[in-house]
Formats: C-alpha cells, structure tokens, sequence
C-alpha cells in the first residue's frame, strides 16, 4: 500500500478514527430505530421468510395479550382467526414471492385474534427489509374504536332517512288534506252558485269557485310529485288552462295552447302565479270572444336569459279598448292581478296587437335581497353643515 509521502502511520490512524465514527453512527441508528420500534403507538410485529414472529413492540403485544416471550417464534397465523388461517399462509407466500410495501387485505375486512381467543378488527400495512435474510414488517391498528364509530354514524343516518321519510309522509298527507278542503271549498261555492238567482252572484261564485281550485291544483302538485317545497309549473299551466277551459264551456270555438317549459316554482311563487294566471285565462275566455267568436289563447312560460321568468297570455279576441285603465280597473279579477304581481315582485305588462290583448309577466324565481337605504347624516353628528 502507497500513502505518497504520508506517515504510514498517521494513514492507519486516520482509518482507524473513520471506522469507529462509522461505527458509532451506525449504533446511533440502529438504537434510534429501536427506540422507535419500542415507543410506536401502533403494532409492529416482525416476521421471517417462514412465517415466524421474530419480534414484536409492545403495543403489539399489548393488543394481541401476549408477551414477547410467549409471542416470539410463533407463526404468524396464530394472531388470526381459525377459519383464515389456511388461507393466509397461501396469501403470505405469494407475498414472500414478490415483497413491497402495501395495504394488507385491500377492500377486505380484515380481524385479528388475541391471546384469549377473542377477535377484533384490524388494518394492517406490509413492508419488506431485505437484511438479515430478508423479514417482513407488519403494522397493525385495532380500528375497533373507529368501526364502532362508523356503525353509530351508520345508525344515525338510518335514524334521519327514517325520520325524513316520516316528516315527508307527513307533509304529503297536510298538502292532501289541504288540497281535499280546498276541493271541498269549491265545490260549496260551485252548489250555492246554482242556487242563487242573481246571475251576477252567480258568476261572481263561480269566479271564487276556480280561484279556489286553481290553489287546490297547486296542493295536488305537491302532494303527487317528487318534492314538499315546489313544483312543475309549466305542467301545472297546461293542467290549469285545460280546467278553465272545462269550466268556461266554450267547446272547441276558442282553443288553448300552451308553450310552457318545464321550470320548478316554489311554493311562495307557484299559488300567486297560479292565481294569476287563472285571472288572465278566465277573462280571455269570457270578454275576449262575445257573441260565439272563434280564436285561441296562447299562455307562455319561459326563463329570459338574464334569470328572470316570463308568463305571458295572449289572445286574438276583441281585446280591451284603448280608453279602459286596466291598471285602475274596478273588476276583482285585476285588482287580485295587480296585488299579487306586487307579492312577487313582478312587472305586468298589457300589448295591444292589431287583434286581442297580451298580458305580460316577467319575475325573479326567489325574492330579490332587499338593501337598507343609507342613512342620512344629520347636522351635528360629523357634518359639516352649517346654518344661518
């Protein structure tokens, strides 16, 4: 060996120095690894290519009741259940074949066995150290606290869907009961109608009988459809105008159409706009074609771009005359319109084509968010007013 011109001396004690630092680096390793091997909160059990436990930490031991002495040697499969053990020792060597750190038992509920027979449930991860021979590292958690969670979390939610299902039961039977006393309603109004003899106490009946049905609608809605809180509208319109038009008996000498997408209403939104629309219907049919006319009505819902909602009635009757001021009308009908637009919000519009009349509705889908007016200043109070 050449030291070129160093102290062959000095050479020998500087390898020396290096091999005991490594030495002691390597020690101080291998007791910090140790030291963590023994504080671990979790269970790590050490296991050889033969399926041998060869260590294990104290929580492991404390979690399978077992000390080192009486644990150490043992198969592995001594910590498992009789009925898997069979299969495990297959599993385990298909594992030794291709060690590498994995999940154990994925998408499988895997349970561990102590010492006095009883099981728990277990999450376990695999690691592989190829020294010594090669062993396997096994890290086990008692996850009984947290499957004891998850069935309470699990109980909870079947106490909730059962409590839902009960309070949707229950809101189904109000809106049909609701909508059975509304029908009741009307049908008083529609008997004392044809008892009256006045014709104008007659038509008068007649109107509140199917404002009154126009709200039974709107309960049956909700009491047949998917949801508590609103409903279909354009379905609702169709049903709505093929009722008005039943019960204004015009035959076939004025159609109905409508051209109504399928937009969902709440509640708050769904009985003002259901009322009037009766009113605009109802009054296309009785003032639009006197003296037998032939033409038709047209109702419209739809979403504009900007969000807001447009209900329109459009027929090609006589139409209302330039001089009349529908919006101060004396009729009940429109007086009813103008207070409900007003409760939702609206803008009512009226377009006289060269033929008939077309109403106009456009609203928000949910009450506009209403903002404070800023407070004025008052002198005195920071200003800078002054007065003479």
């Amino acid at each position: 060996m050449c030291f070129c011109g160093t102290n062959p001396a000095a050479g020998l004690g500087g390898i020396a120095v290096t091999t005991a630092d490594h030495l002691n680096t390597l020690a101080g390793t291998e007791a910090g690894a140790r030291l963590l091997f023994e504080n671990a909160a979790q269970g790590i059990l050490s296991i050889d290519h033969s399926g041998c436990i060869v260590d294990a930490n104290p929580a492991a031991l404390k979690m399978f009741g077992y000390s080192r002495d009486g644990l150490v040697g043992e198969a592995v499969e001594t910590l498992l259940p009789e009925s898997v053990r069979r299969k495990h020792s297959d599993l385990r060597a298909q594992y030794e074949r291709n060690p590498h750190p994995r999940p154990m038992g994925i998408g499988m509920n895997l349970v561990g066995r102590r010492r006095d027979g009883s099981e728990f449930p277990a999450e376990i991860s695999l690691s592989h150290l190829s020294v010594n021979g090669g062993y396997t590292v096994a890290f086990v958690a008692d996850i009984t606290q947290r499957h004891g969670a998850e069935r309470e979390r699990e109980s909870l939610i079947s106490q909730l869907h059962s409590a839902l299902a009960e309070k949707t039961v229950l809101l189904k039977e109000v809106n049909h009961r609701v909508k059975n006393n509304l029908s009741v309603i009307g049908a008083l109004l529609g008997m004392q109608a044809d008892e009256v003899d006045s014709e104008q106490a007659r038509q008068a009946l007649g109107d509140s009988q199917q404002r009154v049905l126009s709200m039974a609608l709107v309960q049956e809605f909700l009491y047949t459809g998917d949801h508590l809180d609103r409903i279909n509208f354009g379905q609702y319109a169709r049903q709505l105008a093929e009722q008005i038009s039943a019960a204004c008996s015009v035959d076939d000498r004025v159609r109905i159409e409508v051209k109504a997408e399928p937009i969902d209403l709440p509640v708050n939104r769904a009985i003002p706009c259901g009322l009037i629309l009766n009113e605009l219907v109802s009054n296309a049919f009785k003032h639009g074609f006197p003296g037998g006319r032939t033409g038709s009505i047209t109702v419209r819902f739809s979403r504009r771009p900007e969000g807001d909602l447009l209900l329109s009635c459009e027929d090609d009757g006589v139409g209302i005359p330039e001089g009349v001021d529908w919006k101060n009308a004396h009729s009940l009908g429109l007086r009813i319109v103008q207070i409900l637009v007003k409760q939702i919000e609206g803008k009512l519009t009226l377009d006289r084509p060269h033929r008939g009349t077309r109403f106009e509705l456009s609203f928000p889908l949910q009450d506009r968010v209403r903002t404070a007016p800023p407070m004025e200043r008052q002198p005195g109070a920071g200003s800078q007013e002054t007065t003479e």
